[in-house]
């Protein structure tokens, strides 16, 4: 960007005894050479702002053993809203990972059967269950927007965690759902959530 197009001239009472005609055409010049409007600086701010006020996403990603005959990839999330930022990862079957896009097809999903998915570890009987990965999108209202929420802990020292909440829609989650079935089919590297924040 030319470094003339980063500050605009202020049109002040006097400009070096230019009238304030000539000062708007000079301003006028200066901003068509740049090849932008004067209100576009302004307004692609307010628009910048406007996306990261709005903007959550869930990015999965899926990383396949390198071991034909093991069945245990590396599960990673990663979840962006206004207040709360996480990543982690867990071991996960890649045919546990599979059978999420079928059920991210239901339609609609009702408080009673929510789409669930997590993954953990526990005590060698079974107790203290503690989960390091998981993902729950349920309604919201009766308009057909989707809550979504996302659990994430350090799968070493559980009390490191973090989750949120962001809010999505139907379509975004059939996106998301053929995504992840690029994903599994090893023909994209991630599969994101588009959502917006919660207020």
């Amino acid at each position: 960007m030319d470094d003339a197009c980063a500050t605009e001239p202020t049109l002040g009472p006097t400009d070096n005894g230019m009238p304030p005609t000539e000062r708007s055409d000079k301003l006028k010049a200066l901003i068509i050479e740049c090849g932008r409007s004067a209100a576009a600086p302004i307004a692609d701010m307010a628009s910048v702002a406007y996306k990261r006020a709005m903007t959550a996403k869930l990015t999965l990603r899926y990383e396949f053993s390198t071991d034909p005959n093991d069945d245990f990839g590396w599960l990673a999330l990663a979840v962006e809203t206004d207040r709360f930022t996480g990543r982690g990862g867990f071991w996960v079957q890649w045919q546990d990972v599979t059978e999420m896009a079928p059920k991210l097809d239901a339609y609609p999903f009702s408080s009673e059967h929510p789409f669930v998915e997590e993954w953990g570890h526990c005590d060698s009987d079974g107790s203290n269950y503690e989960v390091i990965v998981g993902i729950s999108i349920l309604p919201a209202n009766k308009t057909g927007d989707l809550d979504v929420i996302v659990k994430i802990a350090d799968h070493i020292d559980t009390r490191r965690q973090c989750q949120a909440v962001f809010r999505t829609n139907y379509p975004d989650t059939a996106n998301f759902a053929s995504e992840l079935r690029a994903v599994m089919g090893r023909q994209r590297h991630n599969a994101v959530l588009l959502g917006r924040n919660v207020s």
